[in-house]
């Protein structure tokens, strides 16, 4: 799968290193006091990276973090970088059933679904968040609004970082964005590539609906303020297991 591949090579980090970490913590900080999360409660990171926003979490005293993510790296970095003792990490695909009817609250942030190449695997990951969750537990989705993007598409952009040319040209093929990735680091070329489906709302609604999650809230934006409109930046989705 091109994740495994591309999510752990340097060039990733390197890239999206400038990703806004005030907004991140804004944001997670508005979702928790939405939801009213004690502390006690166990919250899964489900593709949390390196783990920066577990910690984050963490760090605010949650009773248990888990954060997972499918690249081996970055779950290694996460280990060697955790001093809390609420916080832990584990390499592990979404696909597979993970700690069922476990947590309180389960996590997943700033587009990190939707990159399989087939439907029936979407629908099992969220399956899978839906199992881990205990009764009344609430599933947080932050994806990326299709029409928003379709309209806001860049074909082509150029950025340096650290010395490293990255070109990246994306285009929209069958309900997809396709991202190449071209990195330029001194004499040696290395093309990438990343894709993720364009799904909407009521996708998310009727899977989930399916497996006993009922949709309470969707907000357009980091504010959850804004709903969900053509012109939203994002798809921010709340929905509590019944």
């Amino acid at each position: 799968m091109w994740f495994q591949k591309w999510f752990d090579t340097p060039y990733y980090h390197l890239l999206y290193k400038n990703r806004d970490e005030q907004e991140a913590v804004f944001f997670i900080d508005n979702l928790i006091a939405n939801l009213n999360t004690p502390l006690n409660a166990k919250i899964w990171d489900n593709a949390c990276g390196a783990g920066r926003h577990s910690f984050y979490l963490a760090q605010k005293g949650f009773l248990s973090v888990i954060g997972t993510d499918i690249g081996e790296g970055n779950i290694i970095t996460a280990k060697k970088q955790n001093k809390l003792p609420n916080a832990s990490f584990y390499t592990h695909d979404m696909r597979r059933e993970f700690y069922v009817n476990y947590f309180d609250l389960v996590l997943n942030l700033f587009t990190s679904f939707g990159y399989f190449d087939y439907e029936y695997e979407s629908r099992k990951a969220l399956r899978v968040m839906a199992h881990a969750l205990k009764k009344k537990g609430f599933l947080v989705i932050d994806y990326l609004n299709p029409e928003y993007v379709k309209a806001h598409l860049k074909e082509r952009e150029e950025k340096t970082e650290g010395g490293i040319r990255f070109l990246i040209e994306k285009k929209i093929t069958y309900d997809k964005v396709v991202k190449k990735i071209t990195v330029n680091d001194g004499a040696v070329q290395s093309e990438y590539e990343e894709t993720v489906n364009l799904y909407n709302l009521s996708f998310f609604e009727k899977e989930l609906k399916a497996v006993n999650l009922q949709l309470i809230n969707s907000y357009g934006d980091y504010t959850l303020q804004m709903p969900i409109e053509e012109t939203s930046p994002r798809q921010i989705m709340i929905f509590q297991k019944k």
